[in-house]
């Protein structure tokens, strides 16, 4: 499986509907314009993972799981970014999705077993 046939799963795994992608979209284009490192190096991992612990703080659960979906499809490799993934999925009743996410990158990415025991209990 490719890079793009890795996000594309992730996409579909997310399971966003066209308004949360146009929501999200719109998020997105403002951390690029609002955002030092996005003006100068695009979108990156970091950014999104950032703008994802804000929402969290913003107690705003599902626009966090979404910008980690976000960081994870640039970095898929980011043990820190998939844990904040999982609680914010805990917290907004996604944490299967995220755990089937998890499941994917973990099958190319061996630096992540050592996270695997997080998602393979139950919440």
């Amino acid at each position: 499986m490719d890079g793009r046939e890795l996000e594309a799963a992730i996409r579909s795994l997310a399971g966003r509907s066209e308004p949360q992608e146009r929501s999200l979209d719109r998020g997105i284009r403002t951390a690029e314009t609002s955002s030092e490192p996005n003006d100068q190096e695009g979108p990156n991992a970091p950014a999104f993972c950032g703008l994802g612990i804000v929402s969290v703080y913003q107690n705003r659960p599902e626009d966090a799981y979404q910008l980690f979906i976000e960081s994870i499809k640039l970095n898929p490799s980011d043990t820190d970014c998939f844990l904040n993934l999982l609680d914010a999925a805990s917290a907004c009743g996604k944490r299967e999705k995220a755990r089937e996410i998890f499941e994917l990158c973990r099958k190319r990415y061996p630096k992540l077993e050592k996270i695997a025991a997080e998602f393979a209990g139950k919440g």
